[in-house]
């Protein structure tokens, strides 16, 4: 609904990308990439819909293309980033670093997605269920190396809204803002004044 007042209000910016349907659908098209911009354009009536038409795709190049999308939605969870990344990298026999520079992530991205797989099945599992994003998820998977159960408790807190990802990020920065501010401190030139 939000994606639709958009468009309503700045026309379609970005076009969708598809391939052409080969099977009984032929004549139609395959939306790999703005299947929400397609949907939103729909419920606004728009008769016409500017895609790019990609004959040429293979289903490797369309998969990474519809991951590469999602990926960019500010909706999509931590857990569903990382499994995305996760189920790509094990269909393709690759592994998160390839398959992150395929799909064009920042080595941020891939150390966040990363940490998000590798978390305790507790902590995965309130993530699944909780849709928190992969900012948040990333400082939870740093408290969870550590205590799993503290992890899983303030992951809950969080979804509750009882907490706030600010109060989780402090539970992180303790220790890297002190190392932070002593190196500042070190680097500093003393001048002394006889």
């Amino acid at each position: 609904e939000e994606l639709a007042k958009n468009i309503a209000a700045n026309g379609q910016l970005q076009p969708i990308i598809v391939t052409p349907a080969t099977d009984e659908h032929a004549g139609k098209y395959h939306v790999h990439s703005g299947h929400r911009r397609c949907v939103a354009l729909r419920a606004l009536g728009w008769p016409d819909i500017k895609a790019i038409v990609r004959a040429d795709l293979t289903a490797r190049e369309a998969r990474k293309i519809a991951i590469a999308d999602n990926l960019g939605r500010e909706d999509l969870s931590g857990y569903e980033q990382a499994m995305g990344l996760a189920a790509y990298a094990e269909d393709y026999k690759i592994d998160l670093a390839a398959a992150a520079e395929e799909i064009g992530l920042t080595k941020r991205h891939l150390s966040r997605l990363r940490g998000i797989t590798k978390a305790s099945p507790g902590l995965l599992e309130i993530l699944r269920d909780t849709g928190i994003s992969a900012r948040a998820s990333e400082h939870l998977v740093e408290i969870d190396a550590t205590d799993p159960k503290k992890a899983a408790r303030l992951a809950q807190r969080l979804a509750e809204g009882t907490v706030t990802l600010k109060d989780i990020e402090a539970q992180t920065k303790g220790p890297r803002e002190k190392t932070r501010k002593l190196a500042a401190v070190r680097d500093v030139e003393i001048k002394v004044d006889k």
